[in-house]
Parts: C-alpha cells; structure tokens; sequence
C-alpha cells in the first residue's frame, strides 16, 4: 500500500499559514491606534499620484497606495494592510532561514517571536512606508541567498536579482546591499562565482526591473541626487557615529542575545562555512551605513536573519525542555514593559506620563538631535485633523465663485489637508515640498487674490504680497511636532500674485534641477 503525505504537506502549510496569520492581526491590530503619520500622507498622495517615478521614492509603494486606497479604502486601518502583510511575510521567511540553517521546531519558535515581539519591527510595520518593504526585501534576499548556498541552484540567484529589482523600486538603500553582497563574496570561498555568468545575468535582470524608474530618473535629472543633499543637509548632520552603532543595539536590545551568537555563528561555525557570506553582508551593511552616515534604522533588513541564526545556535546549546521554555518567555518578558516605545497603546496623555518614568534617551532624541516629551514618530502623527479643519474654516471664508489657491510649505501638512480635509470640498494643495514640486509644476494663467498659506510664520514675502492676512487658525496640540503651524488667509493682493507664484516656482525649478 503506497504511503501518502499528503497529511503531512497539510500539517505544515496549516502551521506556516498560522504564523502568518498571527504575526499580521499583531501588526494590522497595533497600527491604528494614535492617527496617521506625517510621512503616511506623502505616500498617499503618492497614491493619488501612480506613476514610475517620484521625486524622493521609487514608485512601488505609490503603486501600493493607490491599489490600498482604491479596493482597501482611505481609512487608518485600510492603509495598513499591506504594512501588516509585510511582517507576517518577514517574519514568516525569518523562520524559513533558520530552518535551511539547520533549525528545528525550538530554533523556528524562538524566531517567531523574537521577529514578532521586536520593538522596531513592531513600529516599522505599523506604518505605510517604504521601511517595512524594505525589511521584508532585505530578509528575502537572505532566504533566497541561503536557499542557494543550501542546494547551489543557480536559479535562487537569478530569482535573487529580480527580487533586488524590486527592492530598489521601493528604497534605494537597497544599493547598499548590493555593494555589500559583492563586496562579502570576495571575502568568501564564493568568490569563484565571479568567473561564472549566473550573477551578471542575475544583475541583468535586477535591472531590467528597476530600469523604467531608472530611466525616469534620467528624464528628471536625477532628483534623487538633489533629494539626498537635502537629506544630508537637514537631518543626516545629527548622525553620529557612536549614536549609530550604539542604536543597533538599543533597537534590537531584548534580542542581543541572539543576533550576537547569529554573527558569530555564521561566521565561525566550522561546520557550515557556507553561509559566511550573508554574515559578511550583515558586517559590510552596517559598516557602509556608517561611513556614508546613513540612520540608524537603515539597517534593521540584517538582524531577522541573524536573529534566525543566533536562535539555531541556542537550540544547539540548550537542549532541556524547560530552560528552552524559560529562554522563549524572557525574550517575551522582556519587550512587554516597553511595548508603549513600540506601538501608542496608550492615548497621547498616557504616553507622555510613560515616557516621563522611562525618559529613554534614544527613544525620544528627534532628528534635530535634541530630547523630547514623545518620540518623533507619536509626535508625527498628531495635530493633522486640526489643521486640516483650520483650513476647512479658511476656505469657508472665501468666495468659492472665485478661485483660491491652498499652499503648505511641507508635505505632511500638504497630505493631511489633502487626505483628511475632503469633507470642505478643497481644490487640490499646492507645495514645493518632494513630489508636490513635480505635480504643483505649472504656471499661473490667471490672477488669483485668495490665497490660503499654511506655515510656522507668515513671512516677508507673504505680508508684503497681501494687504489683507488674517490668522484664521493654528495647531494647539502641545504634544504635536506641528504645534504652531499656522492658516492664514490672505487677500487683496498688492502686486500681481501670478508674478510672484511664477517666479517661485521657477526658482524652485531651478534648485531642484527639473
């Protein structure tokens, strides 16, 4: 009589399908508890915006935004299902590695909640952003790395450039990994893959991917080029090198003890010298961050398969059931006091009381360098709603037969007034801020005497314009990173305004090279 196994390929499709299926209602349930997040309404209006370039992202995720908005809905939790897909995916592959390393049912346990219960994954995923993609991209060309090294089928490899194609369509940080992989092979036995044609037609095909957006930047000018000096002039001067090494391990602390033992494990294990080379991507990742002072979470792609690895490296080392039990629940244990540093399940009252007992430095340091009573990120995702009615109750003010021209000097006051002020009926917002440049492109036909101007201060330029300004509105939440953002509407203009918006814009043409 024939054995069957079919039993057994349900039993574990069952048991794959339930990690899924878990790690994404833990990511989909924590995402919607505070409001969206600044950089969330740049990536819906990307969204609103579908095209194969933008000015400071690659155009997967304006892809998912648009796909997420329009069968999903607008709504907070709508917008978080792809984010909680990728978890339950990198979580999912995490486990995967750590049994092609080798692991048993203890080693892919321990990786599951050690992937699951993370402090930054459980941020990262709770938010629409190009981050979680990248981390469930950076574990996949690990899977797919070892999967290679584990059976030596070079088609892993070709699979493995068309997934970095895809990769660099969502981050460009993705380059960093490539420059690592190549630089890691010639520090590893693999270095004879050089002189093979499988990587050059993986290469190939990783291009022919990523070329649309390449040749889109080409048409552009490269505004990535012009998006990274601004990086680097506003934000990237606080980086400090000693702050960037010693956030690895605060962003990781509860799984330390995994992700050191996971280096050292595929790095030293005598038995599997094979698998060097991923650690050698690892050790190169962080080192090329370092040096072109990049932030600290660019790198968090590394550590699922290096938890994966240091979770093997224990199942070896422990081998009494109760200690095992015992290690799984610390590495739990350890994450639940902190959790609100993860996920705002308190309200913004709540969590400024928690973090006056547990003022943790990292957590609260902003990119301008300084500490604050919240995290950037909470802080980034309160105030919107009220500026958005501030300049609802401007536009009621106005004359609606004539037209009236919104502007928001960044791109998070942009897509909240966009996104959250739909019920008042407002024409489009303009700004100069990322890919609003690109859309806000054309010139003024006509004159335009109403105009809305949402900004920390009304400026020279605008009081000198208007005859008539009137403060209609401006955030009051103390603990939002808008607080002060302020509406005006300004009237009676004393010059020509179409002069005056077509000589802005033309300077902004002209320093964003377009």
């Amino acid at each position: 009589m024939p054995i069957s196994f079919d039993h057994l390929m349900k039993k574990e499709s069952l048991f794959w399908g339930s990690l899924f299926l878990i790690s994404f209602l833990l990511h989909w349930w924590s995402s919607g508890m505070l409001g969206f997040h600044r950089d969330e309404f740049l990536y819906l209006a990307l969204g609103a915006h579908p095209g194969i370039g933008h000015w400071s992202n690659p155009p997967l995720l304006g892809w998912l935004s648009w796909f997420s908005q329009n069968v999903f809905g607008e709504s907070l939790r709508a917008i978080h299902v792809f984010p909680a897909v990728a978890g339950a995916l990198m979580s999912l592959f995490s486990c995967l590695i750590a049994k092609e390393l080798g692991g048993q049912r203890f080693a892919i346990g321990l990786t599951f909640l050690a992937t699951l219960f993370h402090l930054a994954f459980l941020r990262a995923f709770s938010f629409l952003m190009p981050v979680p993609f990248d981390i469930l991209f950076w574990t996949f060309y690990i899977y797919l790395l070892i999967r290679f090294l584990n059976t030596e089928n070079k088609n892993y490899l070709l699979y493995l450039g068309v997934a970095i194609g895809l990769g660099m369509l969502n981050k460009y940080s993705v380059a960093f990994f490539v420059l690592a992989m190549i630089l890691g092979v010639l520090l590893t036995p693999q270095r004879k893959l050089i002189f093979t044609k499988t990587p050059y037609q993986a290469m190939a095909l990783g291009l022919l991917v990523f070329l649309p957006n390449l040749l889109w930047q080409f048409y552009y000018g490269f505004p990535v080029i012009h998006h990274m000096q601004e990086l680097s002039e506003n934000q990237l001067q606080n980086v400090q090198p000693l702050d960037f090494i010693a956030d690895q391990f605060v962003v990781n602390w509860q799984n330390v003890f995994l992700f050191v033992p996971g280096l050292f494990f595929l790095l030293g294990d005598k038995k599997n010298t094979r698998f060097r080379w991923s650690a050698w991507i690892a050790v190169l990742t962080v080192f090329l961050f370092l040096m072109f002072k990049g932030k600290s979470y660019y790198t968090l792609g590394i550590f699922p398969p290096l938890i994966a690895a240091g979770a093997v490296f224990w199942e070896e080392k422990i081998k009494i059931f109760w200690l095992r039990m015992l290690f799984a629940a610390a590495l739990v244990g350890l994450i639940l006091p902190i959790i609100p540093m993860a996920i705002p399940i308190f309200s913004a009252d709540g969590l400024q009381k928690y973090f006056a007992q547990f003022p943790l430095e990292t957590a609260l340091r902003w990119e301008d360098g300084a500490s604050h009573a919240l995290p950037q990120d909470y802080a980034d995702m309160l105030g919107w709603q009220e500026l958005a009615d501030g300049v609802g109750k401007a536009y009621e003010l106005c004359d609606l037969e004539k037209p009236v021209i919104i502007y928001a000097e960044n791109y998070g006051q942009a897509g909240a007034i966009d996104h959250l002020g739909k019920k008042y009926g407002l024409p489009p917002v303009n700004s100069f801020a990322d890919s609003y440049r690109l859309w806000n492109g054309e010139n003024l036909s006509t004159e335009v005497d109403q105009f809305i101007y949402v900004n920390d201060n009304l400026g020279e330029d605008i009081e000198n314009l208007f005859a008539r300004v009137i403060l209609v509105d401006r955030v009051k939440n103390p603990r939002a990173r808008e607080l002060g953002t302020r509406v005006y509407l300004c009237r009676e203009p004393t010059a020509s305004f179409k002069d005056f918006w077509n000589s802005r814009l033309e300077e902004v043409r002209a320093a964003s090279g377009l």
